[in-house]
């Protein structure tokens, strides 16, 4: 039997064969990973009040600015929108920075064209 089914290709049914060919499939199987496409998060430090006014501190002194600056409304907002976020907040550069200033300058400057547009019919 066993020359015959080498003989013509044929897989053995017999239990015995059967059982040992399963045992043999199951052995070479094992789940792989994902740890190849995963990307590690950056580790996120806990918040403290400390830490909050050093970093307000150093801002401060490192881009020259008022004392001011930290009462201001848009720098408070920037504050309450980093403070919501889920996840690690990603800055942009500054060429992203540039262009969003660019984009918010033109478009303000169209709504005041709108605005100060004069009739020549009047």
């Amino acid at each position: 039997y066993y020359e015959w089914c080498k003989k013509n290709n044929f897989i053995s049914k017999l239990l015995a064969d059967r059982k040992s060919q399963q045992e043999a499939a199951e052995a070479g199987k094992s789940q792989s990973t994902l740890d190849a496409a995963v990307i590690p998060l950056e580790k996120r430090t806990p918040y403290s009040q400390h830490r909050m006014n050093e970093a307000i501190w150093t801002f401060i002194v490192d881009t020259n600015q008022a004392l001011s600056v930290i009462e201001r409304p848009s720098f408070r907002n920037m504050i309450d929108v980093a403070s919501s976020a889920k996840e690690v907040i990603t800055l942009p550069d500054h060429k992203v920075t540039r262009a969003g200033i660019m984009r918010m300058f033109f478009k303000r400057m169209g709504q005041l064209k709108k605005l100060f547009a004069v009739s020549s019919m009047l």
